[in-house]
């Protein structure tokens, strides 16, 4: 056992390659770069990589240049077509009524009210995204 120990340890040093195997998944999104949802998808791609010593890359596509808006997110997911998506989620509310609450105006009055209805709404959207075969990455 410890010869067989011994030898998977050189074939890794033999081919640290396979030690840097890696992930990427395309996630487009319908807003300019350098918008604020544009800003935050480039955020949080480096944030996976970071956090995944670089064994995830998310490369994202922006102005809808996947052909993919908010409303059809889901569905291309699903369908495989890109590995995850940002979106409005005011444009999925045809796919669950959830959806619907970052729309809904005069619902908070302060960045504090904002970040408490998020936190009870996160499980609900997740719960949703659930139904489809989806997870919510945030």
């Amino acid at each position: 056992m410890r010869l067989l120990s011994m030898l998977a340890g050189a074939c890794l040093l033999l081919f640290p390659a396979a030690l840097q195997a890696q992930t990427v998944w395309d996630m487009p999104t319908e807003y300019p770069q350098h918008a604020m949802p544009g800003v935050g998808l480039t955020a949080f791609t480096k944030y996976v990589a970071e956090s995944s010593a670089g064994k995830l890359e998310i490369r994202p596509s922006f102005d809808a240049k996947a052909g993919i808006k908010s409303a059809g997110m889901l569905a291309a997911i699903a369908e495989g077509r890109v590995q995850a998506g940002d979106a409005f989620a005011g444009a999925l509310e045809a796919e669950d009524p959830i959806f619907a609450l970052p729309s809904l105006p005069f619902l908070v009055t302060s960045t504090a009210d904002a970040k408490r209805l998020a936190d009870i709404a996160r499980p609900h959207l997740a719960a949703a995204l659930q139904k489809k075969g989806l997870r919510l990455l945030i």
